[in-house]
This record gives structure tokens, C-alpha cells and sequence, in this order.
């Protein structure tokens, strides 16, 4: 034993360096040791301590279909359980330069896990974020800045949130994110490199992504303690029995919901080819209308133009109507003016015929007056030849006066002859003034039958203008009826060109679906084979996984990290076979409308042209019928 101790002496003595490093090293290793054994309850109490002061969860439910309403109060419902909230996430991209960053926005929760703002303030607006410290350094962007987050599937990042640009106003820290992994994702690299707060406001979506739960007396107990583990396991298992129930029905809602979607698009298919259908049919009824109507047009076109002949011929005959009459009407004016002067000639003549009346009376008691002066010359010629007779010397005596008595009878004859000669001149003239006068009573009957003539045919020229003016109105009624006749059959024409031009609308849209219905079967095409390559590999991932599983206990550190992953990778599993599977039901659907489409596009095209073809082009007008 000394000569042990002489010969560990002498060697520590020859190798010194050796010895002192050996030594250090065991008394730091020691050291190191003894400072994490002595640290490790300290950290436990802490770390317990924060998870109180931030209400930390003490399991997370998680469902590839979305978790409801009814999910969370089952879970409310089950025993051991203290309080139950819904969480929403959405993860979507940032773009850094030329690199991109998977992001996870996570709905604020009152009351649990929440969070500790490290600088800024928490978001009191559906466009402000609370971001991670972590994206702070990696993005380069500070408080105040503007973020825009893109989608990283084919949805719209609007079908999951109001916006997708947000304020800055903090960083903070999360407690299930106390190591610098953020644990894996769907979109991007699978990796997530932060997280984002916002008010859940800003989510649009009715269904949860994750349920928060806490255990009944969980709090109570140190959360690394095998106290804590057995209080939370068993309401672990009585939640996990929950599970087959909540999925059958989710399933169910996702699945009737994609029905219901399928079956309204079949039915829209069937009614877009209903209305197709009866495109087709309005299309040929409104043709034969169109050839109908252009028939129709043209025969009324040339009525039309017989009817505006027929129309001038009226007018031409109604002015000619017009002129006579005119002429009628000078005629009469000059017949009264004859009447007039004849009527003024035979007061001239009955003026003479009254004046040698007055000169007849005149000399007939002139004649008398001779008559009797030759009385009484006879008597007293008589008287003086009885005078004779009583005596010749008497006769003799009176022999000069008888002479003188003889002169003065002859003068007196000659007077009487005279008179009678005068007497028979003034007879002739009575006679002639009675023939004038009688002549001039012809002229005047003459004169007044004519003016009858005239005044009757005055009247028939009247009547007739009558006439012509009623034609003529009624040409302008038949005119203006074959007007409104036409404007109708331009509306008509008109109505069917629209009728038309909305079915062709009807068919361009009915292709544009078919165009639009061409490229997603393509996209789609090109997509199953990509969807289907993730799925085998996110199988083989996690069979990789539940390999490496097999080699673990629950106690093993990389036990939790793996399970997680394999969790998320079955989400993303389910995923993918639901995309898979609605995938397949788009294409089978796209094929079956485009197939339709196909067979009946080309009978519809060649519809359309037919009915094109028949429009008419040129402007038209409706002929007037006349009535002769």
C-alpha cells in the first residue's frame, strides 16, 4: 500500500501538467454537475411559476377538419375539466428580400396563454399586429412598420382574414414557444419561423384550429411533477375518448357540406343547360320570327310604295280638284256679273217700254181727240150741207167756207192719218220693246239656267273636293296606322335582334365557364400528381417518425417534439387526402361539363350563325294600303 501511494506520488510528480489538467477538468465537470443538479428545481419552480402567471394551457386539442362549437362543449362537459377555449390559426407567408418566411397567426385569447409584451403595446385594431421577437430580427422590420402576409395554398388569404396588411405595434413572447424552434408547418419549407397576434376579430373563419384546455387542479400541482402528469393524463383520456365521435361528425358536416356544394353545382350545370336548351329553342323560334318578319317586311315594302303612288295620284287629283273648282268659282263670279249687267239692261228696257206705253196712251187720246174733232167736223159739214140744201145762196155764200171747212177736214185727215201712222210706228215699237223685251227674258232664264248649271256643278266639285279631302284623310289614317304598323315590326325586329344578342350572350358565357372549366381541369391535372407525391412523402415521414417513437419512452425529451410532428404530419395527411379526394370529385365534375358543353357547342354555334344569317341589316319600313 506505501509503495502504491510512493509510486501515485511520484507519478503525479512526474507528470504535473497532466495531473492539474485532470484535476480541473474533474473539479469543473463536478462543478458543472452539481450546479445543474442544484438548478434544476429552481428552473422547475420558475418556469412553473411563469406558466400560472400566463394561465398556460394544459393540453391542446387538434383537428385536420376544424374543430366547432359543439367539439368545445363537449370537452366543457367532460369531468376534470376546468375551462375550455377555442384558438384560431392561420399560417401564411412573409416575403424578406428574395426569400420568404412561414409565419403562424394565432387569434388573441383571453385567459389563456397569454402573452408578455416585450416592447410596444397589444393590438387594440383588426390591422395591428403583435409580432414575435424572433420576427423582429429575422425580418428587420421594427414597431410601426407595415407587414403583408401572403396565402401559401391556392385559397385566398381573404377567406381566412379581413386583411392582409397589418400595423406593428409590439413584439412579445408566447409560453408554448420557449424554444427557438417553432415547430413545423403546411405551407412553404414545413418549418415555422414565427408567430403573429391579432385580435380574433380579424379571423373570418366560424371554426376553431386548436382547443385550448385546462385541468381541474392542474394549477395546484408543479407542472413537471408526476402529480401534474397524472391529473392532466386523465383528462387526456377521457377527452381522447371524445375523439371518434367529434370526428364521425365532423366528417359528416365537412362531408355534407361538400355534398351540398357538389349538388349545387350539378344542379347550376343542369339549369346552365336547361337555360342552354332553351337558349337553343328561343334561338330557332326567334330565327323563324326573323324570316317571318323579313317576308313580311317585304311584301309590306311594296305595298308601301304602291300605296305612296297611289297617295300622289290622290294628291295630284286632289289638287286637279282644287284648280276646277277655282275655275268653277271664277265662272260663277263671271255668270253674276253677266246676270248683273243683263238684269240692268232689262230695267233700262222695261224703263223704254214703260216710256212708249206712256207715248201709246199719248197718242191714242190724241187720236181720240182727232176722232172727235173729225165727229164734229162731219157735223158740221152736215149741218152746213143742210144749210146747202135750205139754201143755194147760202151754198154759195158758204162756198169758201165749205172749201176753207174742206181744207181744214183734209189737214185734219192728214193729222188723223198722221196720228194713225204714228199711232202704228209707236205699235211697232211697243212690238219691237215687247220682242226685245222678250228676248231679253230668254237671256235672263238663259242666264240664270246656266247660273244653276254652274252653281250645281260649283256643288258637285264641292262634293267632290269633299270626297277627295275625306280619301285623303283616310289615306293619312292608313298611313299613320302603316307607320305604327312599322315602328311594331322594327320593335319586333328589334326585340328579337336583343332576344338574340342576349342568347348569344348566354352561349359566350356558358363558353367562357367552359374555357374556365378547361384551364382548372388542366391546373387540376397538373396538381394531383404534386398532391399525391406530398402524400407519400408526409407517409413516409411519419413512418420514419413512428419508428424512431418505437425507440422512445414518454420521459425522452425528443419523445414530445416527435409526437407533435407526427401529429401535425397526420393533419397535413388528412389534409392532403380531403384535398385529394375533393380534387378527384372537381375533375370528374369538370370532365362531365366540359363533355356536355362539347356535344352540344356545335349544334348551338351553327344555330347562331343560321340566326345571324337571318337578321335582317338594312333599315325597312311598313307600306300603307289605299283605298281608290
Amino acid at each position: 500500500m506505501r509503495a502504491f501511494r510512493k509510486d501515485f506520488i511520484r507519478e503525479i510528480t512526474k507528470n504535473k501538467g497532466r495531473f492539474l489538467s485532470v484535476f480541473f477538468i474533474v473539479l469543473l465537470g463536478a462543478a458543472f454537475f452539481s450546479g445543474i443538479r442544484s438548478a434544476e428545481g429552481d428552473m422547475k419552480v420558475s418556469a412553473d411559476r411563469y406558466y400560472d402567471e400566463v394561465n398556460y394551457m394544459d393540453l391542446k386539442v387538434l383537428g385536420t377538419l376544424g374543430l366547432t362549437d359543439d367539439d368545445l362543449a363537449d370537452i366543457a362537459k367532460t369531468d376534470g375539466v376546468k375551462a375550455v377555449y377555442g384558438g384560431k390559426t392561420v399560417e401564411v407567408l412573409h416575403d424578406i428580400g428574395e426569400s420568404e418566411q412561414v409565419v403562424k397567426l394565432i387569434a388573441l385569447t383571453d385567459g389563456v396563454n397569454e402573452p408578455r409584451v416585450v416592447e410596444g403595446r397589444m393590438p387594440e385594431k383588426e390591422d395591428e399586429i403583435l409580432v414575435d421577437t424572433q420576427f423582429l430580427k429575422s425580418s428587420g422590420c421594427e414597431i410601426g412598420d407595415q407587414v403583408t402576409f401572403t396565402s401559401g395554398t391556392e385559397d385566398p388569404l381573404s377567406d381566412s382574414l379581413t386583411g392582409d396588411t397589418f400595423t406593428i405595434v409590439g413584439s412579445a413572447t408566447l409560453p408554448y414557444y420557449m424554444e427557438l424552434n417553432r415547430g413545423t408547418g403546411s405551407i412553404g419549407n414545413g418549418s415555422i419561423n414565427s408567430f403573429a397576434l391579432l385580435l380574433p376579430e380579424t379571423f373570418t373563419s366560424d371554426l376553431y384550429t386548436e382547443i385550448y384546455v385546462q385541468a381541474d387542479g392542474a394549477q395546484e400541482e408543479a407542472s413537471y411533477s408526476d402529480a401534474y402528469d397524472e391529473t392532466v393524463k386523465a383528462v387526456q383520456t377521457k377527452i381522447e375518448a371524445l375523439e371518434d365521435a367529434a370526428c364521425d361528425r365532423r366528417y359528416t358536416a365537412v362531408k355534407t357540406e361538400g355534398q351540398e356544394k357538389i349538388d349545387d353545382a350539378k344542379q347550376q350545370v343542369a339549369d346552365a343547360e336547361q337555360k342552354l336548351a332553351d337558349a337553343k329553342t328561343e334561338l330557332d323560334d326567334g330565327a323563324q320570327q326573323l324570316a317571318d318578319a323579313k317576308v313580311t317586311i317585304a311584301d309590306k315594302e311594296q305595298e308601301l310604295l304602291d300605296g305612296e303612288q297611289t297617295l300622289k295620284d290622290k294628291e295630284q287629283e286632289l289638287l286637279d280638284g282644287k284648280q276646277t273648282i277655282a275655275e268653277k268659282e271664277q265662272e260663277l263670279l263671271d255668270g253674276k256679273q253677266t246676270i248683273a249687267d243683263k238684269e240692268q239692261e232689262l230695267l233700262s228696257a222695261k224703263a223704254t217700254i214703260a216710256d212708249k206705253e206712256q207715248e201709246l196712251a199719248s197718242g191714242k187720246a190724241t187720236l181720240k181727240d182727232k176722232e172727235a174733232e173729225l165727229a164734229s167736223g162731219k157735223a158740221t159739214l152736215e149741218a152746213k150741207a143742210a144749210e146747202l140744201e135750205s139754201g143755194k145762196a147760202e151754198l154759195n155764200q158758204k162756198a169758201d167756207e165749205l172749201a176753207s171747212g174742206k181744207a181744214t177736214l183734209e189737214a185734219k185727215a192728214k193729222e188723223l192719218s198722221d196720228g194713225k201712222a204714228q199711232l202704228a210706228e209707236k205699235e211697232t215699237e211697243l212690238a219691237s220693246g215687247k220682242k226685245e223685251l222678250e228676248e231679253k227674258m230668254t237671256q235672263l232664264s238663259a242666264a240664270k239656267t246656266e247660273l244653276t248649271r254652274k252653281q250645281t256643278e260649283l256643288n258637285t266639285a264641292k262634293e267632290q273636293l269633299s270626297e277627295k279631302e275625306t280619301e285623303l284623310n283616310i289615306a293619312k289614317e292608313q298611313l299613320s296606322a302603316a307607320r305604327e304598323e312599322l315602328d311594331n315590326k322594327k320593335a319586333e325586329t328589334a326585340a328579337g335582334r336583343t332576344q338574340y344578342e342576349a342568347q348569344k350572350a348566354a352561349y359566350e358565357e356558358q363558353k367562357s365557364q367552359y374555357e374556365t372549366a378547361k384551364d382548372q381541369l388542366a391546373q387540376i391535372s397538373r396538381q394531383l400528381p404534386m398532391v399525391e407525391a406530398a402524400q407519400t412523402e408526409v407517409t413516409g415521414q411519419i413512418e420514419v417518425i413512428e419508428a424512431q417513437l418505437d425507440g422512445l419512452t414518454e420521459e425522452d425529451e425528443a419523445y414530445v417534439s416527435l409526437l407533435e410532428q407526427k401529429t401535425a404530419l397526420e393533419a397535413k395527411q388528412t389534409e392532403l387526402a380531403q384535398q385529394l379526394f375533393t380534387m378527384q370529385e372537381q375533375k370528374t365534375f369538370l370532365e362531365q361539363n366540359i363533355a356536355a358543353f362539347e356535344a352540344a357547342s356545335a349544334d348551338a354555334e351553327a344555330r347562331l350563325a343560321a340566326a345571324e344569317l337571318r337578321l335582317p341589316t338594312q333599315k325597312v319600313s311598313l307600306p300603307l294600303q289605299m283605298h281608290n
